[in-house]
């Protein structure tokens, strides 16, 4: 009996270092941008670290949210960002953008 007591430790303890690495090498499938108009998708992805293929890190689509929006062409209080689940498992990012009113 005593030599099994450490299974009762050992298991919940591996089980939940798997969910980290697992948590850990999720995958971002895509990165769509929707609501620009007066800049291309090109100059908006150079603004843009998070790229398909790569793994998903939050703080890092956090930083590319906030390049987006130091460019000066979106309301801050409009626009966001969303996650969702891709249809392989992985993450699909969203930059859900709004322009700011031209001035005249």
């Amino acid at each position: 009996m005593r030599n099994t007591k450490w299974l009762i430790y050992a298991l919940p303890l591996a089980l939940c270092l798997f969910a980290v690495a697992q948590a850990q090498s999720i995958l971002v499938e895509d990165v769509e941008l929707r609501g620009y108009r007066s800049i291309t998708a090109e100059e908006l992805r150079k603004h843009i670290k998070t790229t398909p293929g790569e793994k998903y890190d939050e703080a890092q689509v956090k930083r590319d949210f906030q390049q987006i929006l130091a460019l000066g062409i979106f309301d801050r209080a409009k626009s966001k960002f969303v996650i969702e689940e891709g249809p392989r498992g992985g993450m699909v990012v969203i930059f859900d953008l709004k322009e700011r009113p031209k001035r005249q």
